[in-house]
């Protein structure tokens, strides 16, 4: 199994990933922060070191556990743009993705 299929249903290793291939092994907790789109629920979840926040408000923090895994792979198949918040990262780096593969492809890109 490659690394992309590893992390696809994982939104804990979802962010990880994205933190290392934005930011190296660097490891800080409050600099990256993941909005999807969800298109049929006109709302975004954002994925940060915190868990998964969500809501038509954004009102509410989920862990990263089992429960949050089950909950982000119920919404896949609904995921529309992707943007990536970056604070003292790459400053040329690609932030905004049309949809999940494409994200995917940038962050397990060697």
């Amino acid at each position: 199994m490659n690394h992309k299929e590893e992390i696809r249903n994982s939104p804990f290793l979802v962010h990880v990933s994205t933190r290392i291939h934005y930011y190296g092994v660097e490891q800080r907790k409050y600099d990256l922060f993941i909005e999807i789109e969800i298109i049929e629920k006109k709302e975004k979840i954002t994925l940060s070191s915190e868990g998964i926040s969500g809501g038509k408000y954004g009102n509410y923090i989920q862990k990263y556990d089992n429960q949050t895994s089950g909950y982000f792979y119920e919404l896949i198949q609904n995921f529309g743009k992707i943007n990536i918040k970056l604070f003292d990262g790459k400053k040329d780096a690609k932030t905004d993705f049309n949809n999940y593969e494409e994200f995917l492809d940038e962050i397990t890109s060697d």
